[in-house]
């Protein structure tokens, strides 16, 4: 659409898969008002044709070599573990921030959830911090954008707790080596490679209550960004569900993540990371990345560093 204003031409993308949320960080889903005739070509009928715009890309070192072995992202925040285990947040983190040490976290929307050194759980935020987590020794841990997660024990059995409204904290039976927890379900990758699912996406998507899950086959990896899933397979291809988004990045990748805007990015054996083009990729390498709401990425440098790139004007950091 093109009106013509005080200042000149207003010009409108109108791409597919545009929303409210994407026109505040996608320049390409912005108006932009065109205020020299020398900024705008013509086409055949006589109308303006706006000029084609790209994201800003910018690249950061937010923290120095040997800062980081892990790192966990949500919405508003950056967390990473540093090398004696602390937890260390950037941005908007959940609440409750503990000083206690880890192998491993994760943050959603609320909440976060740690494996500390002797595999015992701790939450902390806004509602999973008030409910008791399970006993045990774990290895991994998920969470949820709503108040549920899952986490996988050291006997490879998986234990859901929090907001079960729709079965998506009702622990599965088998074996598992991964999971990922979404707004109203949750996927695990199992021991033999297969992806199972469990409680509902009927309130996300159409219809009556169902879960999704991906096509039967072996997979490596597996990934949330609180709404849908993306998964790794044994080929390096990926495999997305529950996620509108362009086309995806090609392989062979070894681990995957992905944004709530539906951006996603693959990692290869040697850490580079290859992402869709909002974000595009780094000649960085990386030994874990992750994702949150904004067209960036962040990860783990193999020196230790936390680098960002992609366009970060949305960071809270």
């Amino acid at each position: 659409m093109f009106v013509r204003g005080v200042a000149g031409f207003v010009c409108a993308w109108a791409l597919v898969g545009c929303n409210v949320d994407q026109a505040t960080f996608y320049p390409q889903c912005q108006a932009r008002t065109v205020t020299a005739f020398g900024d705008v070509s013509f086409d055949s009928s006589g109308g303006p044709r706006c000029p084609v715009t790209s994201p800003m890309i910018t690249n950061r070192e937010v923290l120095p070599a040997g800062s980081a072995t892990a790192i966990a992202c949500e919405d508003d925040a950056v967390c990473v573990l540093k090398m004696t285990g602390q937890i260390e947040c950037l941005g908007q983190p959940p609440p409750g921030l503990p000083t206690t040490t880890f192998t491993q976290i994760a943050i959603g929307e609320n909440d976060g959830c740690g494996v500390h050194m002797d595999g015992a759980l701790e939450c902390w935020g806004r509602k999973l911090g008030q409910t008791p987590v399970p006993s045990g020794v774990f290895k991994q841990v998920s969470v949820a954008a709503n108040a549920h997660a899952c986490a996988v024990a050291a006997d490879d059995h998986v234990e859901c707790w929090g907001d079960n409204a729709v079965g998506q904290a009702t622990s599965p039976a088998g074996s598992f080596k991964k999971v990922a927890a979404a707004s109203t379900y949750s996927c695990g990758l199992k021991l033999d490679g297969a992806i199972a699912c469990w409680g509902s996406t009927g309130s996300l998507y159409l219809g009556a209550p169902h879960v999704d899950a991906p096509a039967p086959g072996t997979y490596v990896d597996l990934a949330s960004d609180g709404v849908g899933m993306i998964a790794v397979a044994s080929d390096g291809h990926l495999v997305r569900w529950n996620i509108a988004t362009e086309r995806l990045p090609e392989g062979p990748f070894v681990h995957a993540g992905v944004s709530s805007l539906g951006d996603v990015c693959g990692l290869t054996a040697d850490g580079t990371a290859k992402c869709t083009s909002a974000i595009g990729t780094s000649s960085e390498r990386f030994k874990e990345i992750c994702m949150a709401y904004y067209p960036y990425v962040c990860g783990v440098r193999t020196d230790g560093a936390l680098y960002c790139f992609g366009d970060m004007r949305g960071a809270k950091f």
